[in-house]
């Protein structure tokens, strides 16, 4: 540590004393602890990155390039003319924990003599605290979140302010927790997604680190790694296919005009292909029978009044499932019926959206439907109508019900819905609406919601 009489390590010139140590004084005494001015401020991580630059330059080099796999840097270097900003995000997530290495490796005490106390807090902190992978439970924006350990289970609520902005309840996220002030905050964060954490778990995975010394510092290691590898690498979308068809997944809406109401009543409610709908009577399900008892939904059909007229509208997951439907709905009702209009959504899958979202089972956007309870009604009866007993790659082609049979099979299953309901939060948010409950689905694959 610096003494009182000692040069001030600023390079003034001056005595310590009547140098930084002055200042460093008034700053304690006019900003109280745990307010933003002591926090990330007070950290100034510039400084330290520009202090490891210059007195650990190897040491820190190494340790940024720990973490990028050697396959990553092309897509890195693409990165960086593509979206500078994107580039410039990357590459504060690897200096975080480039910083947290050289800090292990006591650069925080052979420095010391140039640290202000709050730098040197962070540093012990950064040596002692690993970055983990968390759940948020709960977001207060702009404030912080709880987040929960996903493998220890421990909770701790934390102040941050971007973060909270951005994450959604149900999400996983990496973050180190650090008290180097009077409450826990973040030293970074980043997202998740169901693809990185696939390949974080899988037996197979390609990229592990040699010189980690304890499995935290494995886990940590391979957060990384999987972030800088989702980052750098630019991958198609995966193909959503519809069980039923084998088409692409499509939210398709054919109208027809109804020229002979009571006719078509008839048939809505004695036909042995439709179930109707227990709490609406105008609203069906057009099913097939598969071995073992279990039905498929191939459509969902609603019988509206617009504007003083009678309209059927029948919604179909796929082109090919639509134009299915249309051909039986022909030669079943086609002389009660007069075709009107196709409406087509896509599902969101541009490659520069985050991996995984394109997976089995995800909420289609609809960027015309707003409302909670019509987003419910479409999961309920459309998207996830048998969703338990379809075979879902990401569970290995298995069902949720077969595989929620066997308690790994289970953490599976809870896995893949949690990933459904932090994209439904996600959608929720950009839509300005409550989320949906999707808990159900553990019903449905014969699973309690609560342990």
């Amino acid at each position: 540590m610096t003494e009182r009489n000692d040069p001030c390590p600023c390079g003034s010139g001056r005595k310590y004393k009547k140098c930084c140590l002055e200042k460093e004084a008034a700053s304690r005494a006019t900003t109280p602890e745990g307010s933003s001015g002591s926090g990330v401020d007070e950290r100034n991580i510039p400084k330290i990155v520009e202090l490891f630059d210059r007195f650990a330059a190897q040491a820190f080099e190494l340790a940024h390039n720990r973490v990028i796999p050697p396959d990553c840097v092309e897509g890195i270097q693409a990165l960086s003319r593509r979206s500078p900003e994107s580039f410039e995000y990357l590459m504060s997530v690897v200096g975080e924990i480039a910083v947290a290495q050289l800090a292990r490796d006591g650069w925080g005490r052979k420095l010391a003599s140039r640290l202000s106390p709050p730098q040197e807090r962070y540093l012990q902190e950064m040596a002692t605290q690993s970055l983990r992978p968390w759940t948020v439970l709960e977001v207060f924006p702009g404030e912080g979140m709880v987040l929960q350990d996903i493998e220890t289970g421990v909770t701790v609520r934390v102040r941050e302010r971007t973060g909270s902005r951005e994450l959604v309840a149900q999400e996983r996220c990496a973050a180190r927790v650090i008290h180097d002030f009077s409450e826990p905050s973040l030293s970074h964060i980043f997202r998740i997604t169901d693809a990185m954490w696939e390949r974080l778990r899988s037996p197979r995975r390609n990229v592990v680190d040699m010189l980690a010394k304890t499995p935290e510092e494995a886990l940590e290691i391979g957060l990384v790694q999987e972030f800088v590898r989702a980052f750098a690498t630019v991958e198609r979308p995966k193909r959503v296919v519809d069980m039923a068809s084998g088409g692409e997944i499509a939210f398709v809406r054919d109208r027809f005009a109804v020229t002979d109401s009571t006719a078509l009543a008839g048939w809505l409610r004695s036909s042995p292909e439709l179930d109707s709908h227990p709490k609406e009577p105008d609203s069906f399900i057009r099913f097939e029978e598969l071995p073992g008892g279990v039905r498929r939904a191939l459509a969902h059909l609603e019988w509206m009044e617009v504007r003083g007229k009678w309209v059927l509208e029948i919604h179909s997951k796929s082109r090919e499932a639509a134009n299915a439907n249309r051909t039986w709905l022909k030669e079943n009702a086609g002389a009660w019926l007069r075709f009107t209009s196709r409406k087509i959504e896509e599902p969101d899958l541009d490659p520069d959206h985050e991996e995984g979202e394109g997976e089995i089972g995800l909420p289609v956007e609809l960027a015309d439907v707003m409302s909670p309870d019509f987003m419910e009604k479409m999961y309920r009866t459309h998207l996830y109508h048998d969703w338990a007993d379809a075979k879902i790659p990401a569970l290995q082609n298995q069902t949720p019900r077969q595989c929620a049979r066997t308690e790994r099979g289970e953490a599976a299953v809870r896995d893949l819905v949690q990933s459904y309901q932090a994209q439904e939060n996600r959608m929720a948010k950009s839509q300005k609406r409550a989320p949906v409950d999707l808990s159900w689905l553990l019903e449905d694959a014969g699973i309690r919601k609560t342990r």
